[in-house]
């Protein structure tokens, strides 16, 4: 039986069954014996007939009970699952779908990839025990590869960097209402990935759009990921392992090879394989309450790479980020704003290999320039945003950011910062930002960002 004619059934039992009031008999006291004698016979008719009735209201009753009780409820087609999965867990699975231990998904790996179609397996509970065994992969029609494979104790698993765009997605529940967080993981993460057409301008803030160029990158990683949170507000996260990269020349016809433009002194570690082992650190303090109230969080990172087959690209790397929303009022107008650093040190004669550098520019970082525009051994980088959610589920925004990148920590200031503004458009549920579109303007021209989750 379907459910509306379930639901009517019910609407209708419970109509007869309390609907209606008892049936009520009047009785007027006898004036005489006569009389008394003469309306008993009558009340006791009327007596038989309220127990009849009685007796038949709870015949129907029993017989419906039994009708329900043969009933089963009804089984949705694979598609009605799939939809109602995707209904009940709300906009933030707009990009994936799972179906029993797969998910999935439509996303881009870099700029070049485009969107790219990807397959999650998950296996939790092996052998009834808190390990759980997880492999992905991604392929783009324009050859990017992607592959992860992780087991271990683990819920979600932790992004491979700690700050700068994976700071959004560090795998910790920082929420007032959650009063004993139980995010503790520890596992293996082998990783290796593909991409056959990265952008590099040169370094610093002074290096010049026209210098374009493309190269392809190949990165292997085998790493241990550990991560405990204290409390509601405070968590911490370790990776250490190996990892190895290798520069070759890229696949886009459009622009130059990298290494045809660039030497060892404008783009170190272009000319050779290089091999490290790799110790990062982070924490993490978040101050949260309601998802729609405004939050403040901080990361700290230190991390050491130290080259295998000699010294010369041994570093380490300081980074610091800071975030926060203010209410204008009230929750629909916010101001936002996020401040971060980040600085490499090394011994005397050693450098970082380019690829290792962080960069600014794109979607999540100087909105007016390309991905991957500016890169060097330090940054510095500035960004506010008015949010205003103009109805439920939709939000507008005005941006302006503004950062740097330089070769000595000595330089550090904001002044000579390279800047954008702009507009942005969000579609958001009612924890967090879904995806969002976000056009800025710079001194190099308009972008034209979209993006999945929040900008910060």
């Amino acid at each position: 039986m379907c459910l509306t004619a379930q639901a009517l059934f019910l609407f209708f039992l419970a109509a007869g069954v309390g609907g209606q009031d008892p049936l009520q008999v009047p009785t007027i006291a006898p004036t005489s014996v006569a009389e008394s004698q003469a309306t008993e016979p009558q009340e006791a008719d009327a007596a038989q007939g309220q127990s009849s009735e009685k007796s038949r209201e709870e015949e129907l009753l029993d017989q419906r009970r039994e009708r329900l009780a043969d009933l089963e409820p009804s089984s949705p087609s694979k598609v009605g699952q799939i939809l109602a999965t995707i209904e009940n867990r709300g906009m933030e699975t707009f990009t994936t779908v799972q179906i029993e231990h797969f998910r999935f998904g439509l996303g881009q790996l870099s700029p070049g990839s485009r969107l790219t179609p990807a397959v999650q397996y998950s296996r939790p509970n092996i052998g009834r025990t808190p390990l759980r065994f997880q492999i992905s992969g991604a392929v783009s029609i324009t050859g990017f590869q992607a592959y992860i494979a992780q087991f271990g104790m683990f819920e979600h698993s932790a992004p491979h960097n700690f700050l700068g765009d994976a700071f959004l997605g560090a795998p910790f529940h920082f929420d007032d209402r959650i009063q004993e967080p139980r995010d503790v993981f520890l596992y293996t993460d082998l990783m290796y990935r593909n991409f056959p057409r990265e952008n590099y301008y040169g370094l610093s803030s002074d290096s010049l759009q026209e210098d374009r160029s493309d190269y392809s990158l190949k990165e292997s990683k085998f790493d241990l990921v550990g991560g405990y949170q204290f409390t509601r507000y405070l968590a911490i996260e370790v990776r250490g392992g190996y990892q190895a990269n290798e520069v070759g020349r890229g696949n886009d016809d459009r622009l130059p090879d990298t290494v045809d433009v660039f030497d060892e002194e404008t783009a170190p570690g272009i000319s050779e394989p290089a091999e490290f082992l790799h110790l990062d650190s982070a924490l993490f303090l978040s101050w949260k309450g309601d998802p729609n109230r405004p939050v403040a969080e901080i990361g700290l990172r230190y991390a050491y790479y130290s080259q295998l087959d000699g010294d010369r690209f041994d570093f380490s790397r300081y980074s610091a980020d800071a975030r926060g929303h203010i209410p204008l009022g009230s929750r629909q107008r916010i101001f936002a704003f996020r401040i971060y650093t980040t600085g490499d040190l090394g011994k005397e004669g050693t450098t970082v290999p380019f690829y290792l550098m962080e960069w600014i520019g794109g979607s999540q970082t100087l909105r007016g320039f390309r991905t991957y525009r500016f890169r060097d051994t330090n940054l510095v980088y500035l960004s506010a945003e008015y949010r205003w959610e103009a109805t439920a589920g939709l939000e507008l925004a005005a941006f302006y950011d503004a950062g740097k990148a330089y070769p000595h920590r000595q330089e550090f200031s904001i002044r000579d910062l390279r800047s954008t503004y702009g507009l942005g458009l969000r579609v958001k549920n009612f924890r967090r930002v879904s995806f969002r579109l976000d056009a800025g303007w710079s001194e190099e021209g308009a972008m034209l960002y979209f993006a999945f989750g929040p900008s910060f």
